[in-house]
């Protein structure tokens, strides 16, 4: 015996489902971060790439809130979809590793 399909509340909803983003593997994603957490945004990567490369003109900056890794601002610079990037995040510890790990991956001597 076979289960009735269950009907949608909201039908109008449908074709807005069936065009949202797929889910995506996360190793398919180039890792710009050396932070891999729970919360990370690399699940985000396409969908952001996919939006960026599509905004005319080219934004000159790009602010990244809740930053974290920042995973979306490193991608930005790595393929040059954004000038400049401003990485915001209000966890000091966090930001401290980011800081620190920048200045000693790319010799930076103060951020």
């Amino acid at each position: 015996m076979r289960s009735p399909k269950q009907q949608s509340l909201f039908p109008e909803l449908q074709e807005d489902i069936a065009l949202s983003p797929k889910p995506v593997n996360v190793a398919s994603v180039p890792q710009r971060s050396p932070f891999r957490y729970p919360g990370g945004k690399t699940w985000f990567v396409p969908v952001f790439r996919n939006w960026i490369t599509n905004h005319y003109p080219k934004p000159g900056i790009l602010i990244e809130p809740f930053a974290g890794g920042g995973i979306i601002s490193l991608t930005a610079l790595f393929e040059n979809l954004a000038s400049y990037v401003v990485m915001a995040e209000i966890d000091e510890e966090i930001a401290s590793s980011v800081r620190l790990s920048f200045c000693m991956l790319y010799g930076i001597k103060k951020l």
